[in-house]
């Protein structure tokens, strides 16, 4: 964390200019604009009065520092006394001016709003590399989730169909689901040389090559055998028990 002093905000209060300086967590005032704001004539002699009667309470909440300042149009370096949040509060306590109570609210509502901007933003360059990192993981968390979501199909067709399915379409059908999420087989696949086609795959299930076309399609199959314009599927799915059954 930074330790260095800096104009954090500027605002008016009346017909005076209040600066707030920050460093770290803390907010400071010059003594001299919180006299000018509270309408003392002589507004650091005023505070430094304050301060004198009170100082138990105010050292606490006060610090000395070098700072640069415009004086009849020169810069010059001049030790200034701040005080933190809680000393501009305890001065307003102690102070017998009309505007100690509306000059307090002021305070409050400046410190407020610095409160909330430090907590709700960050630097641009910040807050992009977080941007682009949650839509990176957005994008990742999507695949992932389309990926499961195969896997599962998978699976369940897998139980689904166990009491017609041999050992060895359920093991390949593990062996894609698992792919599919974690990138690898937990086993190897059975090897069988024949294939069949979807049309011959939907003749022996009693059903149409339509909707074998559709849950092949969902579960994103691919064939293993490509001949005569033919897709054949012989090491996944349902194409593969009946081989091994057949035989």
């Amino acid at each position: 964390m930074s330790n260095e002093l800096v104009l954090a905000k500027r605002e008016s209060f009346g017909n005076v200019t209040c600066d707030f300086y920050k460093q770290g967590k803390e907010v400071f005032m010059t003594r001299t604009q919180i006299g000018e704001a509270l309408g003392y004539e002589n507004p650091a002699a005023a505070i430094k009065d304050i301060h004198s009667r009170n100082k138990e309470r105010l050292d606490e909440f006060s610090t000395k520092r070098k700072m640069r300042q415009v004086e009849n149009g020169r810069e010059v370096e001049r030790e200034v006394i701040l005080y933190t949040a809680k000393g501009v509060y305890e001065i307003c306590r102690y102070s017998q001016q009309k505007k100690a109570n509306d000059f307090y609210d002021f305070v409050y509502e400046v410190l407020e709003a610095l409160r909330t901007k430090s907590h709700s933003m960050l630097p641009t360059e910040e807050l992009q590399q977080l941007r682009a990192v949650a839509m990176g993981k957005n994008a990742d968390a999507r695949v992932i989730k389309a990926n499961n979501e195969r896997a599962r199909m998978i699976m369940e067709t897998a139980e689904k169909f166990r009491a017609s399915l041999s050992p060895e379409a359920v093991q390949s059908m593990i062996n894609h689901a698992t792919e599919i999420m974690t990138g690898h087989r937990l086993l190897p696949d059975p090897k069988i040389e024949s294939g069949k086609t979807p049309a011959e795959i939907a003749k022996e299930l009693g059903t149409n090559k339509q909707v074998i076309g559709i849950i092949i399609s969902k579960l994103g199959i691919r064939p293993t055998v490509e001949q005569g314009g033919k897709n054949e599927y012989a090491y996944t799915f349902l194409g593969q028990a009946l081989n091994v059954n057949k035989e």
